[in-house]
């Protein structure tokens, strides 16, 4: 049935007398309305409803992927700088109103100016897409994380608490480090430097957080780098 309509690109009447109507984006099948015990061929009025809703459909499916475009980074597939302190205001105006665990992670690649200077724009690319796949993969479906600049990533950790924080921080920065990234024929390892902030009265806004994040990780870069630290 779904070749059927992929190739005909038009409602296709099938067992059990029901008529399936394809919903197109870029002539690709997205979703499919299906009628049961009638037809909207026999019914000119129906067969308009029918077409405004999917018309309807189509809209409402092209506006979500242009706000995905919106707050999505083109490179790593992760939240823009922007939308990245915007889901962090939002969490923290509900961390305070329910009296709840906030936490919120910087974190740089170490030496990332060698890959570029070394190896290429191309692969450092790479490096940065890989990174944050690996970030991504040891957060939870409920943590937001975003590109902050070029090789720094924010991490939202909600209703996280210090100690809980510091877990997580040290799994994303052990996961990097004993990761081999390939990019064009080369096998690269790399480190990170984490800086991780929790909320409390002296982190207790967007920016306090992330400035307090931010001084931990360039805490993180003087002592070694490879390593997490934590605001104070």
């Amino acid at each position: 049935i779904y070749q059927a309509m992929f190739q005909e690109k038009k409602p296709v009447h099938w067992d059990g007398g029901k008529d399936a109507y394809p919903v197109l984006i870029h002539d690709r099948i997205f979703a499919v309305l299906t009628l049961v015990g009638v037809q909207a061929n026999n019914d000119p009025l129906l067969f308009i409803l029918i077409d405004r809703f999917v018309s309807e459909l189509q809209r409402v499916k092209l506006y979500e992927s242009v706000q995905n475009l919106a707050i999505t980074d083109g490179l790593t597939g992760i939240y823009v700088r922007h939308h990245l302190v915007e889901r962090l205001e939002g969490e923290m105006e509900r961390s305070k109103r329910l009296n709840l665990k906030l936490s919120f992670l910087m974190i740089d690649i170490d030496f990332f100016k060698h890959f570029n200077d070394e190896y290429g724009h191309l692969v450092g690319d790479v490096v940065l897409r890989q990174v944050a796949e690996t970030i991504k993969k040891n957060i939870r479906e409920l943590d937001f994380v975003g590109r902050y600049g070029g090789e720094e990533f924010g991490v939202g950790l909600i209703e996280t608490d210090e100690a809980t924080t510091l877990l997580v921080a040290e799994r994303i920065r052990s996961a990097i480090q004993d990761s081999v990234f390939s990019a064009y024929g080369e096998k690269l390892t790399v480190s990170v430097s984490i800086g991780a902030a929790s909320v409390s009265p002296k982190f207790d806004s967007v920016s306090a957080i992330i400035d307090g994040a931010d001084a931990a990780m360039y805490e993180a870069k003087k002592l070694g780098r490879n390593r997490v630290c934590v605001a104070g």
